[in-house]
């Protein structure tokens, strides 16, 4: 029996990818995932449509709350049920919470008063609701970023019986200085700054990492299957945790000297770059 060479090629093709193994492709949002426009390039959505089409698990990894997430999976439109939100406390699969890990109640109280103190915004995030006090010029930033607005109540001390995730919004030099109180403190909690302005306070333990590792646990891999692409401090465990650690040429310092793979900016086809060169599609 006489076979087509195309046929035969088709063939070859099918079981290079049935044999293919999985990989998961984790991606933080802010700086990486979206460029300086807060869009996602159309090279990094052809990459991640082809990534996906041969097996590999997307994998939205971001400090942004749950809702803001869902709708960027949406946006990028390739198979990904599984989302990680407000830096690894809450991790989600459709509408089914999959990991939560929550503030303790008087911690997030003693973190609310010192920013209060401080004179700096409090950004409350439990599970899909945000809560702040008052509207303000970091809370119109926020909300441009993640595309909605929050709930203003009187008192976020009122709220701190489930808090998986404090933003703490100010002037880069009260926050740096912030953080610092916090980690002198010795809270158990974990305070890092996305953005120079922004300094993300959760429990103790939580991470991108530790998050990362339980995805890819639920699909059946391990941590050196994983692809991970940060640009920000929030991003560094999970960085150095993958087997392949990847960070954007517009990452902080820090974030590039633990990964193991420098790409370019979130701006110049970062994603899609990368992932041609570690061999997950043809190029």
């Amino acid at each position: 029996m006489r076979i087509r060479l195309g046929t035969l090629l088709s063939l070859i093709v099918a079981c290079y990818l049935a044999f293919m193994p999985s990989r998961l492709i984790a991606l933080d949002i802010d700086g990486t995932l979206l460029n300086s426009s807060l869009q996602i390039l159309p090279s990094t959505h052809q990459a991640l449509l082809r990534a996906s089409q041969r097996g590999h698990h997307i994998v939205l990894a971001s400090s942004r709350p749950p809702r803001s997430v869902s709708t960027i999976a949406q946006e990028l439109g390739v198979p990904s049920t599984v989302s990680i939100s407000l830096g690894g406390a809450y991790v989600f699969e459709d509408n089914k919470i999959l990991l939560e890990h929550p503030l303790a109640e008087q911690i997030a109280i003693g973190v609310i008063e010192l920013a209060r103190d401080r004179a700096l915004h409090v950004s409350l995030y439990s599970g899909q609701e945000w809560f702040v006090e008052s509207d303000d010029k970091w809370v119109d930033l926020e909300a441009k970023v993640v595309s909605f607005s929050p709930k203003v109540i009187s008192d976020l001390i009122d709220n701190t019986n489930k808090v998986h995730k404090l933003l703490i919004m100010g002037e880069a030099e009260n926050i740096l200085a912030f953080q610092q109180e916090l980690h002198q403190s010795k809270w158990p909690l974990d305070a890092v700054l996305s953005k120079p302005v922004y300094c993300e306070v959760t429990a103790t333990g939580v991470s991108k990492a530790e998050a990362i590792e339980q995805v890819a646990k639920h699909f059946g891999l391990g941590l050196h299957d994983v692809i991970a692409f940060g640009d920000g401090e929030n991003d560094l465990s999970m960085i150095r945790a993958a087997g392949v650690g990847v960070a954007m040429g517009n990452a902080m310092p820090s974030v590039k000297e633990v990964a193991k793979m420098v790409t370019q900016s979130n701006d110049e086809d970062g994603i899609a770059l990368a992932l041609t060169q570690l061999g997950v599609f043809d190029a």
